[in-house]
C-alpha cells in the first residue's frame, strides 16, 4: 500500500550528538504526531549529517538513518538558522 508522505528537514539532539536530515512524515501531519505515534520505536531519516553535540563538522554523512525515538532529547525543523544560533 502506498501512503503520500512529507518530507520534513529536522534538526534533532540526541545527548551526545546533533543529527539533520530529512524526516518523512504522513501528508499534513506533524513532527509531533510521528513522535507519539505508538507503534513505531524507530524514525527514519535520509541525507543525513551527524555531529557532536558541540561540533561544526560533520563526524559523517549517510543516506538513510533509522533513529530510535527514546534517544531523542529534542527535535526541530530545519529553518533558516545561523550556526552562531545552533550552539
Amino acid at each position: 500500500m502506498w501512503v503520500e508522505k512529507a518530507q520534513v528537514p529536522v534538526i534533532m539532539f540526541t545527548p551526545i550528538h546533533r543529527i539533520e536530515g530529512t524526516m518523512y512524515t504522513y501528508k499534513d501531519a506533524r513532527i509531533l504526531d510521528e513522535l507519539n505515534a505508538g507503534a513505531k520505536d524507530h524514525l527514519a531519516l535520509t541525507a543525513v549529517k551527524v555531529f557532536s553535540i558541540d561540533g561544526k563538522k560533520p563526524l559523517y554523512e549517510v543516506d538513510f538513518m533509522s533513529i530510535n525515538k527514546k534517544f531523542i532529547v529534542n527535535i526541530l525543523p530545519q529553518g533558516k538558522f545561523l550556526e552562531e544560533e545552533l550552539f
